[in-house]
């Protein structure tokens, strides 16, 4: 097998960027053909209870689970004449990569590796007894040969001199001579215009086209031989006009297997493109976890929980499930509202016929996007399919004059690995499935048992509030107090008399201006709130409880700015791959427009990491419990500066590090919603989403991820006086396992409707403390002894009942029909739950 490498210039498109004054320079990986005449018939791994085979002609496989005979495929079986499928996806679904690559005026394609390289050929295998890899060429059927396409008389005469002369006829067969005296001056002028070397040098010669390949092929060696180069052809290449005449990518995929998991990945080396159309998305092995019409099972998507999508369960005309793992990514740009279908864990699963099928993205998660569909969609196939981010772009307008839009790609090449754990399970359970998913993260993170028994109840007070006054006839922010310090001891008192589980206390808005606060790179307690003495006693009573009294702030968005507050845009925050200096806003769901009041700038990765470094400096200075960083474990974004390329991964890390050096000096950690990757390095995760996005596609949510943690971390959903059916909410927390928390601000409601906090207008202590008191109490001692176990068992007993098994055995029965239910012997009241140990 031989390797070829060439280099392709898209001369339309750098025209385009360079006539619009925005041109970038990227240095673009040299794209390496391959064929498949030299692969092995069959290339087998084997490992524990699993067994890999790659068909070398195809590069297709199974993956074979010697335990039940459960084989999967790369590629389901009659792919290519699928009733339901049309050209293109039968295409498709005969495919294991799919690319799509974006031009410079924004016009993505999309080329599938059976189409464009499989048929072809256009693929190596190589492989050893650990793994097997496959190097695709991906792109239009043409094979290039290093080879002088046009070339002086002497230079031509030089080169034969240095060849074998059994080599020279081939060659001298290949190659036409055109000598500019024996033509018409007519034809030298049109000679000339194709030919442009002819107007240096009187003799020239050209090759010719049509050939054997067989003799393309031995001419390449012959003039390698006799010292032509990859750089000589570069040069010649680059002054003829048969340049950027092809489209081709290269991308590999490398197969491992572990004791119990099928490890696929993505070289981030591999992923090579012509220089101006880079590859924008990889969808991989999209139809591997398949099941037909024929088959029975589910789909498990990372929706709230987790959310099961039945086999052949097509409703009417409901879309298929998109989610964005760990949401937009905000250096990308949002100039309108969108449906964020957010999840917060890369774990997605098939069941077929009682068994499982778990993916687990360890790399790349955080530019993955999944998508799941059912039978009689586009196919007769139940399928989810992951797809990753790879490069980033964004559109800008030629001018202001000019409705012209061209795309500008930030201009890193691709550096993050993209890697997936398909792991076989023997049942269809999601419990088992769940379960393995926690051991890989305690095996990954070093997670221990949570020690301690009590119901988790979190108690988030606030602070202060931002809100717009008069100040000497100017409209400027100032902060509102809400919750003072002697407000704030007496929540605390109380609650804690109460003895209603293991306290949390989240102080917000203290500090630089309100909860939508100044840069904290400067820390400027509000006095007007709490000293820096009362907050340090309020803390001690805490601990002294049992608890833990954490500092709230927003580590990534910065609001007010002003001169003196060590905040500069144009250095501090991030930037889209335009350059422009990202400002984000929330929507109004009822008018769709930004709330422009509301504006923000993110962080970029030396700032937050300045930021959390000040608070966590902070919190031990003034003796608090822990730190709660607001958007650290529910917001990612990228920052696309020139100068300070920062990809999300490398975002990600810098959280992670941050968040252990936390740890690592004696604070709690609570996050807010749960990224998985934050959420091992926290005590308490708030607001976590137990109830999904409900899809029209989905049957059922599940506590996939919440199985995953218990135990593990503490955990709350909404606050109960901040939801809207407050009922549905108290049971989705007891089914789900979550703790109970609740948000006060001691603000007259009146006082709050000028401001952007109108949620908060009914958040008074004296209204819910009776509630709130009375279900922490029954909650903890009924289920405060399970804080501290696994889930074991979870299942739907009705539409409307489930039941929730610990590992000691307790069962927990939660009831949201209207009518009384009847289980194992027990009656559970409508609307009610039931625990029996």
């Amino acid at each position: 097998m031989k390797i070829r490498r060439y280099l392709f210039t898209t001369l339309m498109l750098l025209f385009i960027l360079t006539a619009a004054g925005c041109g970038q320079t990227r240095e673009s990986r040299q794209i390496s053909y391959y064929d498949s005449t030299d692969n092995a018939n069959e290339y087998t791994l084997t490992r524990g209870s699993l067994r890999f085979s790659l068909d070398g002609s195809t590069s297709y496989f199974t993956l074979t689970d010697t335990r039940s005979g459960q084989v999967w495929s790369s590629i389901p079986e009659g792919a290519g004449s699928d009733p339901l499928a049309d050209a293109t996806m039968k295409k498709w679904m005969q495919s294991t990569l799919i690319l799509t690559y974006t031009s410079a005026d924004g016009l993505a394609s999309v080329y599938d590796n059976y189409t464009n390289s499989i048929s072809q050929g256009s693929f190596a295998v190589s492989g050893d007894e650990d793994s097997v890899r496959v190097d695709y060429l991906i792109g239009e059927d043409e094979k290039v040969y290093i080879l002088p396409e046009v070339v002086g008389a002497d230079r031509y005469g030089a080169y034969l001199d240095q060849m074998e002369k059994s080599a020279t006829s081939t060659v001298k067969s290949l190659y036409k001579k055109i000598d500019s005296e024996k033509l018409s001056d007519e034809e030298k002028e049109s000679m000339k215009e194709q030919y442009p070397l002819l107007g240096e040098e009187t003799v020239i010669y050209t090759l010719r086209n049509g050939a054997a390949e067989y003799k393309y092929a031995e001419a390449q060696e012959s003039f390698a031989a006799a010292g032509y180069t990859h750089e000589d052809y570069l040069a010649d290449r680059s002054s003829t006009d048969n340049a950027g005449d092809l489209l081709q990518f290269n991308v590999s995929v490398v197969y491992t297997l572990t004791d119990d998991a099928l490890k696929v990945s993505i070289p981030a080396g591999s992923i090579s493109y012509p220089d101006g159309l880079p590859v924008t998305s990889i969808q991989l092995l999209p139809f591997f976890m398949a099941g037909t019409d024929s088959d029975e099972g589910y789909l498990l998507v990372p929706d709230g929980g987790g959310a099961q999508i039945d086999f052949n369960s097509r409703r009417g005309n409901s879309e298929a499930v998109m989610s964005k793992v760990y949401g937009w990514d905000m250096a990308l740009g949002k100039d309108k509202m969108i449906t964020e279908n957010k999840v917060s864990f890369p774990v997605f699963a098939a069941v077929r016929n009682g068994r499982s099928l778990m993916a687990i993205v360890t790399e790349g998660d955080e530019q993955l996007t999944l998508e799941a569909n059912v039978s009689g969609a586009r196919n007769s196939l139940n399928y989810i399919s992951p797809s990753f981010e790879i490069v980033h772009g964004d559109q800008v307008f030629v001018s202001g004059k000019s409705s012209v839009q061209v795309m500008i790609f930030e201009t890193e090449q691709p550096r993050s690995d993209t890697e997936v754990l398909y792991i076989p399970g023997e049942s269809g359970s999601y419990t088992d499935m769940a379960l393995r998913y926690r051991s890989y993260l305690q095996d990954t993170y070093g997670l221990t048992p949570i020690s301690e028994e009590g119901l988790p109840v979190v108690i988030e007070l606030i602070g202060a509030v931002d809100h717009v006054t008069q100040v000497a006839g100017i409209p400027a922010s100032r902060p509102m107090v809400c919750t003072d310090i002697s407000e704030a001891e007496e929540i605390v008192d109380g609650l804690i008399a109460e003895d209603i589980g293991n306290i949390s206390v989240k102080y917000t808005g203290v500090l630089n201006g309100g909860i939508r606060q100044k840069s904290l790179q400067r820390q400027d307690l509000l006095t007007d709130v709490a000293s820096e003495e009362e907050l340090g006693a309020l803390s001690e009573k805490i601990a002294a409880s049992g608890g833990r009294l954490y500092l709230g702030a927003w580590a990534m968005r910065v609001k007010d700015t002003s001169a003196f507050d060590g905040f500069n845009a144009n250095s501090d925050a991030i930037r889209s791959t335009i350059s422009d200096v990202v400002e984000a806003a929330p929507y109004n769901k009822v008018t769709y427009r930004q709330k422009t009041a509301e504006k923000y700038y993110i962080l970029n990765s030396r700032s937050q990491r300045e930021a959390l470094a000040g608070l966590r400096g902070y919190a031990l200075a003034l003796g608090f419990g822990g730190v709660a960083a607001e958007d650290i474990g529910s917001e990612l974004s990228s920052d696309f500066n020139k100068n300070s390329h920062t990809t999300r991964a490398e975002m990600m890390r810098m959280q992670q590090e941050e968040l252990a050096a936390m740890r690592e000096q004696g604070l709690g950690v609570m996050i807010n919603t749960g990224n998985a990757y934050a959420a091992p390095y926290a005590d308490v995760i708030l607001n976590m989403d137990l109830t999904g996005s409900s899809y029209n596609l989905t049957n059922r949510q599940v506590p996939f991820y919440q199985i995953a943690l218990h135990g593990l971390v503490a955990y709350t959903g909404r606050a109960v006086n901040m939801a809207g059916d407050h009922e549905t909410n108290i049971l989705r927390s007891i089914e789900y396992g979550a703790g109970i928390s609740a948000v006060f601000a001691e603000t007259d409601a009146a006082d709050l409707q000028m401001t952007g906090y109108t949620e908060y207008s009914t958040a008074l202590y004296d209204r819910w403390k009776d509630t709130l008191t009375q279900l922490c109490r029954d909650l903890n001692e009924q289920l405060g002894h399970t804080a501290c176990l696994s889930i074991t068992g979870h299942e739907y007993l009705s539409d409307t009942l489930t039941c929730t098994t610990y590992g000691d055995g307790t069962r927990v029965y939660v009831n949201y029909g209207y009518e009384e239910a009847l289980c194992d012997g027990a009656h559970i009241a409508a609307r009610d739950y039931l625990v029996i140990r």
